[in-house]
């Protein structure tokens, strides 16, 4: 593991800085004004950009990747598809333990006063808020991409880690998430894929290093 937090500590220290910035701003701020100053600043490029930037955080988007990753490594394929799944139990255990309101749910009750600007024609929920399942989607995936693609390559480590960044952004600015899902969410993404790639990468078996053909032997 030594060699795989030198080989990744760009991308392990953007996340690391991107949860302690958050983090900051809620020792300072409310989820409610945090997310308004969000509200406040929708235009019709940002409503279109992030409504579909969003969906790099979905699921599907991360096994589709887990199939094609079949025909260059199997251990390649199984990394990324363990350490989604890990992400999975950990997020959906937390949001079933607890009820939490999205922010739509959460202005009707406790902010009624203050409308919230929703982007249109996006489906936005009202519960089980915490963590946010997007979030911690995109940097299993960008991780998992930054391991592959970017080993001792800091500067595109920082830029996969910037578009999962941005991903999670977009749940806020669809008022999908407040901060705190999404700074929650990126430590649970961080965390699975170390034990994704501590786990997999532990496995000693030659068959794991082969792959998918249409070649015939």
């Amino acid at each position: 593991m030594k060699h795989f937090f030198q080989d990744n500590k760009a991308f392990i220290i953007s996340s690391l800085t991107g949860i302690l910035v958050l983090s900051y701003f809620l020792m300072f701020y409310s989820k409610t004004e945090l997310h308004i100053a969000v509200n406040e600043q929708h235009t019709p490029y940002f409503d279109f950009f992030f409504k579909y930037l969003t969906h790099l955080g979905d699921a599907l988007v991360t096994y589709i990747l887990v199939v094609i990753l079949l025909f260059e490594k199997y251990r390649l394929a199984l990394l990324l598809m363990v350490s989604n799944l890990i992400e999975t139990v950990f997020v959906q255990g937390i949001k079933n333990s607890f009820t939490s309101y999205r922010p739509k749910k959460y202005f009707e009750e406790f902010v009624p006063d203050y409308t919230l600007y929703l982007v249109p024609d996006v489906k936005v929920h009202s519960y089980m808020s915490f963590p946010s399942g997007h979030t911690a989607t995109a940097i299993v995936m960008f991780f998992f991409l930054a391991i592959w693609l970017a080993k001792g390559k800091p500067l595109v480590q920082v830029l996969f880690f910037l578009v999962a960044f941005v991903t999670a952004f977009s749940r806020v600015y669809l008022s999908q998430h407040f901060f705190i899902d999404v700074c929650a969410g990126i430590f649970f993404g961080l965390i699975s894929v170390m034990l994704g790639y501590w786990w997999i990468m532990g496995i000693k078996s030659a068959k794991l290093d082969g792959k998918l053909s249409f070649k015939k032997s």
